[in-house]
């Protein structure tokens, strides 16, 4: 058979992540002697037996009628959310074929992890049920495979993708394999610190962990359970920064929603961890939506969240290129005739709306270096 792998979010978004499940398929057919392809777009389709598309995010742009074509198939949380069919036993349980995004190496924006990385789920599920995440339908974490499953000796890192490792009741041995490994390692989707104790903070501070810890502050109704688990992660990791991701524009797309997000900034920067503000794409409906846009691009560019307030971020995105000429004289911008960019233009808005709010939180540098 003549194969074809689309990977729909890196052709659309060129999101620089490779997708696992087409990893997998790829090394089954390969096993089976099919010949197999990945595809820089969709125009030879009917070239080939089969043809796999899969994505993971809902807003990626497929160019094509699916229906017309009788020998696709397609996956992923992309099309199906939490309903997204699983691979068959055999498949899931393979090695995935690391080679398979070598022909388009240079298209994504982050090379590592196509070439750095053994990428797999030790465990998968979690019990939170988040109605916003694809496993709100799941009771429990449950082992998913041993790491030597998806292990490539020859690259130096581990990349997990677990869904709530910590949530696993034997956590340590999972840990334990790992460190035989002697690789560094990341849980890529992030560690749930509401169920961080001091063993497991110990264990966090002891490994071979591999960039910064990322954990989640979803709600500002819990920051007392994470300032408290902030507190007890710092007590071992004085040194390691955190990243939170910061869920925005979800249930609400209003004043409080922003003000809350703004609140839980300010709480992680108190203790040196750095937000990473998500919109959810509720956002779109809210009249401030494009200040959701900013905070987003503010706290993804830590090194300018460490340094410099909101306002001032917005400011020198809406002068676009000429912020280095402008920089330190923004009336002289004005001045010499140039407007005030969407990024200036979103955040005097609010800052006109909401003033006692703008004071409070737009001139504020909110990172504080950990003692």
């Amino acid at each position: 058979m003549h194969v074809g792998i689309i990977d729909a979010d890196l052709l659309d978004k060129h999101i620089s992540f490779p997708n696992l499940a087409l990893m997998k398929l790829s090394a089954y057919h390969k096993r089976k002697n099919d010949e197999v392809s990945i595809l820089f777009d969709y125009s030879k389709i009917n070239n080939y037996d089969k043809v796999y598309i899969a994505k993971v995010f809902d807003y990626t742009k497929i160019p094509i009628d699916i229906k017309e074509y009788k020998n696709l198939s397609i996956g992923g949380s992309g099309f199906f959310f939490d309903k997204a069919p699983k691979l068959q036993k055999n498949i899931e349980h393979i090695k995935p074929d690391y080679d398979l995004y070598l022909p388009i190496i240079n298209i994504p924006k982050r090379k590592e992890y196509y070439l750095d990385y053994s990428i797999g789920f030790t465990t998968r599920g979690c019990f939170r049920k988040c109605d916003f995440c694809i496993n709100k339908n799941c009771n429990k974490v449950s082992k998913n495979s041993n790491i030597n499953e998806f292990l490539d000796i020859n690259k130096p890192y581990i990349c997990l993708l677990d869904d709530n490792i910590f949530g696993y009741l034997k956590w340590e041995e999972i840990f334990r394999h790992l460190k035989e490994t002697n690789k560094p390692f990341q849980f890529k989707q992030g560690l749930d610190i509401r169920l961080l104790t001091e063993k497991k903070a110990i264990v966090l501070a002891n490994c071979k962990y591999k960039g910064d810890h990322i954990f989640a502050f979803d709600d500002w109704k819990e920051r007392k359970i994470i300032e408290e688990k902030i507190k007890l992660w710092r007590k071992y990791n004085s040194k390691k920064q955190a990243r939170f991701y910061v869920l925005t524009g979800y249930k609400n797309q209003n004043v409080q929603d922003i003000k809350e997000c703004f609140y839980r900034i300010e709480l992680l920067g108190k203790y040196g961890c750095v937000p990473y503000v998500m919109r959810h794409a509720n956002y779109k409906k809210s009249i401030y939506s494009g200040l959701y846009t900013q905070l987003a691009a503010w706290t993804i560019q830590v090194s300018l969240f460490k340094r410099m307030p909101f306002k001032e971020f917005c400011i020198l995105r809406g002068m676009g290129t000429r912020y280095k000429i402008y920089r330190n004289d923004h009336s002289s911008y004005l001045n010499d005739g140039y407007k005030k960019g969407k990024a200036w233009r979103d955040m005097e808005q609010f800052e006109k709306d909401y003033p006692k709010l703008a004071k409070k939180f737009f001139n504020t540098i909110f990172f504080k270096e950990n003692k």
